[in-house]
């Protein structure tokens, strides 16, 4: 009798610890059934600007700010962090081919690793079936509520919430085993009009 309790708990315990973090205690749902050509996209690449408040936070230290992403006709993204205060802590620029051109950077950021990191993220918020290693975990209606991509050190969950006309408002970019994650809270501080300068 002990045995069977023993070995149902050691099961249990395998069971859940082979969960991935980003839907523990959750359900993971089958492919979508899409017609041919018919994808799901998390983030609107259509050409306009959007702003965002975020959280950038590692090992417990927190910056916060506006992250202000802007796509043109080419679909080349330009991503720009500023703090609070309108100081340029990051800018850069992707490509329709994955090149990132690096605008400024303060000194903290501008490292090759953070800067591939970033580039590798943003690309998969933009374009996840380019993108090898994603899993997609659906919630009700077949909606996206995150995704997982590679198993090592920079192992990426994704998470969404608080869908608005068919997007995610809120949108978590965490990796957990670098302790590094960037929470971004969809905003209206600019019109696709209103800022010509980006």
């Amino acid at each position: 009798m002990r045995y069977s309790v023993l070995i149902s708990f050691i099961t249990g315990v395998i069971f859940v610890s082979s969960c991935s973090p980003a839907v523990k205690g959750g359900a993971k749902y089958p492919q979508a059934h899409l017609r041919e050509g018919e994808k799901i996209i998390l983030y609107d690449t259509v050409p306009s600007i959007n702003t965002f408040d975020f959280v950038l936070s590692h090992m417990g230290r927190d910056v916060s700010g506006v992250l202000i992403i802007k796509v043109s006709e080419l679909n080349h993204k330009r991503i720009v962090m500023t703090s609070l205060f309108g100081m340029t802590l990051l800018d850069f620029e992707l490509t329709e081919g994955g090149t990132l051109k690096l605008n400024y950077s303060i000194e903290q950021l501008n490292r090759k690793r953070i800067l591939d990191l970033l580039r590798r993220d943003f690309e998969t918020l933009f374009n996840p079936y380019n993108t090898k290693g994603v899993k997609n975990f659906y919630g009700a209606g077949l909606t996206i509520d995150a995704l997982t991509k590679g198993r090592g050190i920079t192992a990426l969950v994704m998470r969404f919430n608080n869908l608005k006309d068919g997007f995610p408002s809120q949108i978590i970019m965490d990796h957990p085993r670098l302790k590094l994650s960037l929470k971004l809270e969809k905003t209206n501080y600019l019109s696709n009009e209103s800022d010509e300068s980006l």
